[in-house]
């Protein structure tokens, strides 16, 4: 599962090449049409992570969440983290920023929102952490990015019949 059509390049095609089934998700059309001519064989549906509810528990095998985090509130994140391991059979990994970075990533993260300093202020491995998922392999992917494999632990799951948190409404 991708949560973008956009990370669906990078991360699924060449999981879909391998015959692995592979599920990417985005709230923008045009993002899902440019996905479906370049990632033939992959599943795309149109929702976003107010919809995540609407996807049943354990579903993938893994869940994958590419530059999503530092976007949200920090209030949301846990949510996004428990709604990602309860869709996910194992493993969540988290691709972000790994700390701050030079002075236009800076600039880029001001003018998008005003969530990304409060995510480079805490290790992402509490906030998996926090969210019931245990670290089993992390590294750097660039200069400033991170990846962070979880495994999810049966703590991470809602009990039977209690609903995780909506998303909705949320700024």
């Amino acid at each position: 599962l991708f949560r973008s059509a956009r990370k669906v390049l990078p991360q699924g095609r060449p999981l879909a090449a391998r015959g692995h089934r592979v599920t990417g998700i985005d709230f923008s059309e045009r993002s899902l049409a440019r996905a479906r001519r370049t990632c033939p064989g992959v599943r795309l549906v149109l929702a976003d992570l107010f919809d995540l509810d609407v996807v049943r528990n354990r579903s993938f095998d893994l869940v994958t969440l590419a530059y999503v985090l530092h976007g949200l509130p920090e209030a949301l994140r846990p949510v996004v983290l428990g709604h990602a391991a309860r869709i996910s059979r194992g493993h969540v990994l988290l691709l972000d920023y790994a700390g701050r970075g030079p002075w236009y990533v800076r600039l880029i993260e001001f003018l998008e929102g005003p969530h990304y300093p409060s995510f480079t202020a805490r290790p992402a491995s509490d906030l998996l952490g926090a969210a019931g998922l245990t670290v089993v392999a992390h590294g750097t992917t660039s200069a400033t990015g991170g990846y962070w494999l979880a495994h999810v632990s049966a703590s991470a799951m809602p009990p039977s019949g209690r609903q995780l948190p909506r998303l909705g409404g949320v700024t």
